[in-house]
């Protein structure tokens, strides 16, 4: 399962899509299903991976639409099909290409940072 942070550059995605891949060199499109509305949603993002038969690496931020350039801007924070396609070129739309991988991935709030105040207490155990 991929997990994506809302309004944060997602570092370091790894799929595994080489093994189904039957063009060289190819794009990849990104393809993201809302589970709850069926809303699509498409990124097109470079692969890092220095070692591309044996795993993908990819970044992808969310929190704006630049879908060229790895980035996106997705719906509501929950679960969400993932499809990725493979192409020579960079269009947006998975018409007629190889899809080579699918799965699940979720949409989640960063991380808040909560502080606790705690008085200072004084606690009986046992008495005589």
């Amino acid at each position: 399962m991929i997990v994506l942070n809302r309004n944060t550059e997602n570092k370091n995605i790894v799929v595994t899509l080489t093994e189904f891949t039957t063009i060289q060199n190819p794009t990849f499109l990104f393809e993201f299903i809302n589970d709850t509305t069926s809303e699509k949603f498409y990124v097109i993002s470079l692969d890092l991976s220095a070692h591309r038969e044996r795993y993908n690496l990819f970044n992808i931020t969310e929190g704006f639409n630049d879908v060229l350039n790895g980035s996106v801007k997705l719906g509501a924070i929950g679960f969400y099909m993932y499809n990725v396609y493979e192409q020579q070129g960079s269009s947006l739309s998975p018409l007629g290409l190889n899809k080579v991988e699918s799965g699940k991935m979720k949409l989640v709030a960063p991380k808040e940072v909560v502080s606790e105040h705690l008085q200072d207490s004084e606690f009986t155990v046992y008495e005589r």
